[in-house]
């Protein structure tokens, strides 16, 4: 700090030392835990150029956590608890830096954890600039920690994401969807099986290999939602195909899928289907896709179910 020009130590002092404590106080409510916030002013600002962050840099550094805070009540108003304490396990140091980076995948800025630090992140020749984007995808942030954390090697398990959708995409709605199945096929018993982790693996696996681009760019983020998409085809085309008002059919269901399952999974290799197809397997009915067609005509897997019982 000592090396700094006067007028920048007393813009520090003045608009950003001034209000730290009040700064650190809003984060420690907002994540249930003391946060304290440290940035390496002399480390900063040697990537300063002209305007805000030469003339006002107290004030800027000020922004940049202000904005942090907006993002992390929004990511706690999403994500409630579960968030909260992940994001506490994976920066464990509970603290908040600004740092330059040259990652390729950021423009202007962002964010990740590294060091047990949430660090809010500027590229060359923007520090100052879009401020209050720097933490916007905090989730992102938080998902790269936990997998890194966890020696994550393509995904064997449901990363943070993956589980905030399928908590809040999929849980509410699939007993909805599943009692609606239970009717038509007159079996009470019947179960809408997401089969996440192994979903998920096929997928995690897929996109390590390279296969990024076959997957949406959100899909950890969406599983639960596109898995609820494949379960409400599967009624649809039981629907459209007359189950309901026909009791061979029924019958004809209840004999074929005797253990009363309908089970999503991803396989490496169709056995006859272009995008997906269902077949049945010891007694479940499966909807099966491949790795890159996850996400597309979902509602075609059921619909030449009548062939297959």
């Amino acid at each position: 700090m000592s090396k700094l020009p006067l007028v920048v130590r007393k813009s520090i002092r003045d608009d950003f030392d001034s209000k730290k404590p009040d700064l650190e106080s809003q984060i420690s409510k907002a994540l249930g835990v003391p946060w304290t916030v440290s940035i390496d002013a002399a480390a900063v600002l040697e990537h300063a150029e002209d305007g805000y962050a030469k003339e006002n840099p107290g004030s800027m550094f000020a922004a940049y956590i202000e904005g942090a805070i907006y993002n992390l009540q929004s990511f706690v108003k999403e994500y409630g608890d579960d968030g909260k304490n992940e994001l506490n396990e994976v920066a464990l140091k509970h603290n908040i830096t600004l740092n330059f980076t040259d990652n390729k995948d950021i423009y202007y800025c962002g964010c990740d954890i590294a060091d047990g630090c949430l660090r809010l992140l500027f590229k060359k020749g923007y520090l100052g600039t879009n401020i209050g984007q720097a933490a916007q995808e905090l989730h992102r942030a938080v998902n790269a920690a936990g997998l890194a954390a966890a020696g994550a090697d393509g995904g064997k398990s449901l990363d943070f994401n993956a589980k905030q959708s399928i908590k809040l995409q999929f849980d509410p709605k699939i007993g909805e969807i599943e009692a609606k199945a239970q009717k038509i096929m007159a079996m009470p018993s019947l179960k809408l099986n997401g089969n996440f982790e192994a979903v998920f693996a096929k997928l995690a696996v897929h996109a390590a290999a390279g296969g990024q681009d076959d997957l949406p760019r959100d899909w950890q983020q969406q599983i639960g939602t596109d898995a609820l998409r494949y379960f409400d085809g599967f009624v649809s085309a039981i629907e459209y195909a007359g189950f309901a008002k026909d009791d061979m059919l029924q019958e004809g269901f209840q004999e074929g899928v005797p253990k009363g399952v309908v089970e999503l999974r991803v396989v490496d290799k169709l056995e006859k289907g272009s995008y997906n197809e269902v077949v049945i397997d010891d007694g479940v009915l499966v909807m099966q896709t491949i790795p890159r067609y996850w996400n597309t005509n979902t509602s075609e897997p059921a619909k030449d179910l009548i062939n297959l019982l």
